[in-house]
């Protein structure tokens, strides 16, 4: 995470440097009388949106992404503490239906196989959390590196070893385009990575609940009939 928030602040940089170049070739070109001058500021002013460009994925991935593990942990934390409340109340109803047998005069079929899932989470889901936000940073660090390294080959890969103009307008697309798709992986990445902080606790709950073996033995591809 330090090493894409530094490269989202470099391109940010870069962007900003853009834009500032652009708002200058805007004045230029308006308070300008030499017509050079005013050739010179349009042209400026023409990279105003790739310095907007270099601004947005500058920003996703200085800003945005950093913060996505923390907005993840902030909200499977609200989500249990939504659980509890939640149990709170409704204990004194699961308590009441424990006193209403079924047909057969048991309490087999009531409320109880429920409560006690809903308490097993209750306890068990904050320790998950903790795991899940562990495997997410270290999943993070490890993916993050790989798609650093073949960002980094495949831009030194593509980029033309030639001098001149056309090849300078090439390079500059290519790597609006290569940071556009950095960015995009790089979101992808860290989005999926961050399902890991309440995903364990959910199918922990799920193999709980139905059977580790249903979900991942033989019985997984068998119905309930």
């Amino acid at each position: 995470i330090p090493k894409l928030q530094a490269t989202g602040a470099k391109i940010l940089t870069y962007g900003s440097g853009v834009l500032v170049v652009a708002g200058a070739g805007s004045a230029a070109s308006a308070i300008g009388k030499h017509p050079v001058m005013m050739l010179l500021g349009e042209l400026a002013s023409l990279t105003a949106p790739l310095g907007w460009g270099l601004v947005a994925i500058g920003f996703m991935l200085a800003v945005v992404v950093p913060y996505m593990p923390l907005v993840y942990f902030f909200l499977a934390a609200v989500s249990w503490f939504v659980l509890a409340v939640q149990t709170i109340i409704t204990a004194p109803f699961w308590l009441m239906q424990m006193f209403y047998p079924n047909r057969n005069g048991g309490i087999a079929g009531t409320s109880v196989a429920k409560v006690l899932s809903t308490l097993l989470a209750l306890l068990v889901r904050p320790a998950l959390i903790i795991v899940g936000l562990v495997l997410c940073m270290i999943m993070m660090r490890v993916g993050l590196d790989i798609l650093n390294f073949f960002a980094a080959n495949a831009f030194n890969a593509l980029a033309p070893n030639t001098g001149g103009l056309t090849t300078g307008v090439g390079n500059v697309s290519l790597a609006l385009g290569g940071f556009l798709i950095y960015m995009s992986l790089a979101v992808l990445l860290v989005s999926y990575c961050c399902s890991l902080i309440d995903g364990v606790s959910d199918f922990v709950m799920d193999m709980v609940e139905s059977g580790a073996s249903r979900v991942l033995g033989s019985q997984r591809d068998r119905s309930d009939s």
